[in-house]
């Protein structure tokens, strides 16, 4: 939304990431998030991948950062990194919130030397609420289906009345 509304183009997307979330999103509980746990790391790379593609979407370079902390273990960053090599990822560390704009230089300097890209927005805002609503939910989701209440459409159809329609669409889940 504020691409469009700014007329901003951006050139590269940073996804930010943490051996924490990735386990996280591998399983393990929060009060276990510290342990070293292989398998629901590699497990957390699922969410990864899905953002990263997403981003794709959109036309942008992609660059990877592991925003490390003091907890994480070469073990666990040299999965990430190997995972992200793996598939072409752009990866850089940035160790930032320890060490200041030092630890932001890696990511820094992937940032400056990344391509050109082929920005686009993944909907256009003259189509219909539905079929944006539709758009976001099977691309950046993975919806299969959408389903929408009468109460929703009523509200659509009050927007719609209003001649607000052409307005970009924002899901929150």
């Amino acid at each position: 939304i504020k691409c469009r509304i700014g007329n901003l183009k951006p050139d590269t997307a940073v996804l930010v990431a943490t051996v924490k979330a990735l386990k996280y999103h591998g399983g393990v509980s929060k009060e276990n998030i510290f342990e070293e746990n292989y398998d629901a790391l590699k497990d957390g790379l699922a969410n990864l991948d899905k953002h990263y593609d997403n981003l794709k979407k959109f036309g942008v370079n992609v660059v990877v950062c592991l925003n490390k902390y003091d907890t994480d273990t070469l073990e666990e960053i040299d999965l990430i990194r190997k995972h992200c090599e793996d598939n072409n990822y752009e990866f850089a560390i940035s160790s930032a919130y320890s060490d200041g704009g030092e630890g932001a230089m890696e990511l820094a300097n992937k940032v400056l030397t990344i391509g050109n890209n082929d920005f686009k927005f993944l909907y256009d805002t003259d189509l219909d609420i539905v079929e944006k609503i539709n758009i976001i939910c099977k691309e950046i989701y993975g919806a299969t289906k959408v389903n929408i209440s009468d109460e929703i459409m009523s509200k659509i159809k009050d927007i719609n009345n209003n001649k607000l329609s052409n307005l970009p669409i924002c899901v929150a889940k």
